[in-house]
């Protein structure tokens, strides 16, 4: 039952409010919410606290509830490997770094504009963006070391 703004609920129910309900209503709103706890609690009309509470002494509503959560990462992989099949750029990136480690994947921590030598180093990116913002670092970057060189010097 879906409740408007304009309808008023009881206050939220307590732990011992929760100890009295069936354990099949329970189970039954755990699953029909995906395990998740937030909607789960807002479905019982209970705090999710309490129903925290409630699921580690119910050790048969723990289960349910890590069940739930296998089969929501399990359909949560399932689309990840849909966008990598699509050719997803940021879903293969994201795919490898948190599954390929243990194929030598490295995540390679994200560049910055670095500047040696006068030579920009572009950020390990295709975005031209970021290409014109290291250009821009490194323009600012030589005004710089231009200013500091004594005039007679900088005519280069």
């Amino acid at each position: 039952m879906e409740i408007k703004h304009s309808q008023k609920r009881s206050p939220k129910k307590t732990l011992n409010d929760i100890r009295k309900m069936d354990v099949n209503t329970v189970a039954q709103a755990l699953i029909q919410n995906h395990g998740l706890l937030t909607q789960t609690a807002n479905f019982l009309n209970v705090t999710r606290l309490s129903l925290q509470k409630f699921l580690n002494e119910q050790k048969e509503l723990s289960f349910i509830n890590d069940l739930s959560n296998e089969v929501n990462l399990d359909l949560a992989e399932y689309e990840l490997l849909q966008k990598v099949k699509e050719g997803k750029l940021a879903a293969i990136k994201y795919y490898l770094d948190k599954k390929g480690q243990s194929r030598g994947y490295q995540p390679k921590p994200e560049n910055t504009t670095n500047i040696q030598n006068g030579i920009v180093i572009l950020p390990s990116t295709q975005n031209p963006n970021e290409w014109e913002k290291s250009a821009k670092q490194y323009q600012l970057n030589r005004q710089e070391q231009l200013k500091q060189i004594p005039n007679n010097q900088n005519d280069n």
